[in-house]
């Protein structure tokens, strides 16, 4: 799943509007207004990619880089949870010891922003389809280098975010 994609899906399951989704952007310290929003917004079999002048009411594909990406996470957290105190930032100077799969920052930082527990995970999972237990969902949880550790893969984000529509949309 690309970035785009995540985001078009969790935009709708947690029912976001555009300025909504401008402001977790700002939140977050990534520069975007409606235009830019738009362009992240769109499908691929929307989008027009040409180097010549286009139409107005073409819309225009803007990919969401991974920094892009995690910025939104971030201003997310901050949109759900409000900022957080300098005083208690412990991570300021904290450098990663390794490099971690996307999928499983994603998983993080949604569980963070929407204050969700273990049996709340397992519940979502459960609505979109997937039986998991705890111990299976721990797994991305785990630091890259732990023996334990394992990539999110594709279909875990697709049924969590079928769940969290399922959820928070009540359909």
């Amino acid at each position: 799943m690309t970035n785009n994609d995540i985001l078009i899906r969790l935009r709708f399951a947690l029912n976001l509007s555009d300025t909504q989704m401008v402001s977790i952007f700002q939140k977050g310290g990534t520069e975007m207004d409606l235009t830019k929003l738009q362009g992240i917004l769109t499908k691929p079999e929307e989008f027009v990619i040409s180097d010549k002048p286009h139409k107005p009411e073409e819309k225009i594909y803007q990919e969401c880089t991974d920094e892009m990406f995690d910025r939104f996470l971030n201003g997310l957290i901050i949109y759900k949870r409000g900022p957080r105190n300098q005083s208690e930032d412990k991570t300021a100077n904290h450098q990663p010891i390794a490099i971690e799969h996307p999928n499983n920052l994603f998983i993080k930082k949604i569980k963070i922003a929407l204050s969700l527990k273990t049996e709340d995970m397992i519940e979502i999972y459960r609505l979109g389809g997937m039986n998991i237990n705890k111990s299976e969902l721990s797994t991305v949880f785990r630091a890259p280098t732990h023996r334990h550790y394992r990539k999110c893969l594709d279909s875990y984000i697709r049924k969590f975010l079928r769940g969290l529509t399922k959820k928070y949309r009540n359909i």
